[in-house]
């Protein structure tokens, strides 16, 4: 009889030299407005880049200090650096949600400790994107209210001199002010 070699696969060991799954995904929740998860990825040039978006921000209102118009337009370009790293760090989240981060290095999914930490991620990234919705949602009423009253003139009566201010005080009585 032959003896026919026995087949046996091996499965390729976790990357664990890669950064990790889950501090990466917390780096980029609580921090990756400044780009440290891509930092911590071995993405440098987009984390300084994203850096630089974020101070730009804060840099802005010194070049009131020149003039007027330079300040502005400062403002208006950090406004939109603002956003647009705003709008990045969102589409990080959802790399996350999705599962397709990658190290820089080896090309390689992020090390995972547990399959528990790309669930953990899902549940974390589904729950703030409710909670962006709610809140966008409570924001445009909120905007619908106010351009409401301004339209029909009852909150610019309210702010004046001696107008009346009942419903303000009913307010506060029914809010506990």
């Amino acid at each position: 009889m032959q003896e026919t070699p026995t087949q046996t696969t091996t499965k390729s060991a976790p990357n664990v030299d890669a950064p990790n799954y889950l501090a990466a995904f917390l780096l980029t929740l609580f921090l990756g407005f400044i780009g440290t998860n891509r930092l911590y990825t071995g993405h440098r040039l987009l984390g300084w880049l994203r850096a630089v978006m974020f101070v730009a921000v804060f840099v802005a209102p010194v070049f009131f200090l020149v003039d007027t118009t330079t300040g502005i337009i400062a403002l208006s370009l950090g406004a939109v650096a603002n956003a647009a790293a705003t709008l990045w760090w969102y589409i990080d989240l959802w790399l996350y949600f999705t599962g397709n981060v990658h190290d820089r290095k080896t090309g390689q999914p992020l090390h995972r400790d547990s399959p528990r930490d790309y669930s953990v991620a899902r549940s974390m990234m589904l729950s703030l994107h409710l909670a962006v919705v709610a809140l966008v949602v409570l924001v445009s009423v909120g905007i619908g209210l106010l351009v409401n009253n301004l339209q029909n003139g009852s909150l610019l009566k309210m702010l004046q001199p001696g107008g009346d201010t009942t419903q303000i005080q009913q307010l506060l009585k029914t809010y506990g002010g």
